[in-house]
């Protein structure tokens, strides 16, 4: 069964209740569930929580205006977080430095893995091809071609070859978009 948010957002809790969770931010690519091989062992020692921003995973509602850091403190405030330990993947670190710009004295610390999103200050010749195998295939309604270009980008890598990932992961991440 699905926990929200009064606004909607998904989300896991868990672990020895404290005042200053970890609270973790997925990557664009995927939704809460890119943390379940940690999930077991840091909620055995820590207060945990993960979300899905909306659009994502079983945050499904889509305002009109997308707002990450928005629903990241509304979370939080629902949930009586005023103080945590924030960790971030690509464009949940992006997420993750903008609430902490937002909110100052929010996270006690930070930890970015691989930060993009907003911070990727201009898009190179190689992330535009993406964007734009991803725009036409999503224009085209091809679901499985805009997988597959997220999946190259973002998974393998531009530059190494398909199927660099393992299968289980890739499935998971397919699943997830």
């Amino acid at each position: 069964m699905t926990v929200q948010t009064s606004a909607g957002i998904a989300y896991d809790r868990a672990g020895p209740a404290s005042d200053r969770p970890v609270v973790l931010v997925h990557a664009g690519v995927a939704d809460r569930r890119m943390w379940d091989p940690i999930w077991p062992a840091l909620t055995a020692e820590r207060d945990a929580l993960r979300l899905d921003l909306r659009g994502f995973g079983e945050s499904t509602g889509r305002p009109a205006v997308l707002n990450p850091v928005g629903d990241l403190l509304s979370t939080l405030s629902e949930l009586g977080i005023a103080s945590c330990d924030l960790v971030g993947a690509s464009y949940g670190a992006a997420v993750a430095v903008e609430t902490t710009l937002t909110r100052p004295g929010l996270a006690r610390s930070l930890l970015l893995c691989a930060p993009g999103g907003s911070l990727i200050a201009e898009a190179t010749a190689d992330l535009q091809a993406f964007f734009d195998a991803e725009r036409a295939a999503l224009a085209g309604d091809d679901l499985a071609a805009a997988v597959e270009a997220n999946l190259r980008w973002w998974l393998d890598g531009p530059h190494r070859p398909a199927g660099s990932v393992p299968a289980p992961i890739r499935e998971l991440v397919a699943r997830m978009q």
